[in-house]
C-alpha cells in the first residue's frame, strides 16, 4: 500500500452504493492512524480480528490497519447474505468461537448481531470501525512475511464453513500470480458485485487495487436489486 501510494497517490477506490471513494495516499495515511486506535482498543500483534462493516470506505481503512497493526483479519458474512439477524448471529458466532477470536470491529450498521453475538460470547469484544487513537503513537509493530494475514473462510454450501489460513506471503505470492496470469496493468478499471468475504471479492479485489488499478466496488445487494444498473455503472 505504501508502494501504491507513491508511484500513484491518486488511485481510487470508489464504493458507489455509499457514495463515497478514497485514493491510494489518503488509505496509507488514514490505515496508519487506525492501526493505532486498534491497538489502543487491545487488538495485539498476532491476533485473529473478525471484520463485520458495510462495503465503502470503512472496509479498505479497516482491513488495512488491521494488518498494520500486525493483526489478521477475517471477513465475516452480514445480515444481507442471510436475511436474519438472530441466524446470521448464530452462524458467525460458530465461526468466532472455532477461531478463537476475541475482538470483532463492527459496524453501527450491524449493531442488533453485535448485541446477539455478546449475548452467545461474553468474552467477545466489539470495537468500533471509527475508533480513534488517543494521544501520541509510536512504531507500529514489524510484520513478518509468515505472519498469518488473512483466515479466509469456505461458503460452507457443502459442509460447515472451514476457515483456511493465509500468511503474508502466501497473499503475496497470490496477488502476484493473478496481475501475471491475468495480464493486468494499472490501466485498467476494476468494477467488482463479489462480496468482500468471498475470496474472489477479496482477493480479486486487492490484486488489482494494488497493482495501481482503480476499483468500483458494488454490494451484493445492489446488484440483485438492479443488475441494469450495475451494467450501465460498469458501461459508464
Amino acid at each position: 500500500l505504501s508502494n501504491l501510494a507513491k508511484a500513484t497517490p491518486g488511485s481510487a477506490a470508489a464504493f458507489p452504493v455509499a457514495g463515497n471513494q478514497i485514493t491510494s495516499l489518503e488509505l496509507d495515511e488514514a490505515s496508519v492512524r487506525r492501526a493505532h486506535a486498534f491497538a489502543g482498543a487491545g487488538i495485539e500483534p498476532g491476533a485473529l480480528v473478525g471484520v463485520l462493516v458495510p462495503t465503502d470506505v470503512t472496509f479498505f481503512v479497516t482491513i488495512f490497519a488491521l494488518w498494520r497493526a500486525g493483526a489478521a483479519v477475517s471477513v465475516l458474512p452480514g445480515e444481507g447474505e442471510f436475511g436474519d439477524g438472530n441466524a446470521a448471529a448464530a452462524r458467525l458466532a460458530r465461526i468466532i468461537q472455532k477461531t478463537g477470536i476475541r475482538h470483532l470491529v463492527l459496524d453501527p450498521a450491524y449493531l442488533s448481531i453485535g448485541q446477539r453475538l455478546q449475548e452467545l460470547i461474553p468474552q467477545l469484544t466489539i470495537v468500533d470501525p471509527q475508533v480513534q487513537a488517543a494521544g501520541s503513537s509510536g512504531p507500529l509493530p514489524a510484520v513478518k512475511p509468515d505472519s498469518l494475514a488473512i483466515v479466509q473462510f469456505t461458503s460452507g454450501s457443502t459442509s460447515a464453513p472451514k476457515g483456511v489460513m493465509l500468511p503474508h506471503h502466501t497473499v503475496m505470492a497470490g496477488l502476484r500470480a493473478c496481475v501475471v496470469s491475468g495480464a493486468f496493468s494499472p490501466d485498467d478499471v476494476f468494477v467488482q458485485w463479489v462480496p468482500t468475504f468471498h475470496d474472489m471479492g477479496l482477493i480479486g479485489l486487492l490484486s488489482h487495487w494494488l497493482n495501481g488499478s482503480d476499483v468500483h466496488v458494488f454490494t451484493p445487494a445492489a446488484f440483485l436489486r438492479r443488475p441494469a444498473r450495475f451494467l450501465e455503472y460498469f458501461a459508464e
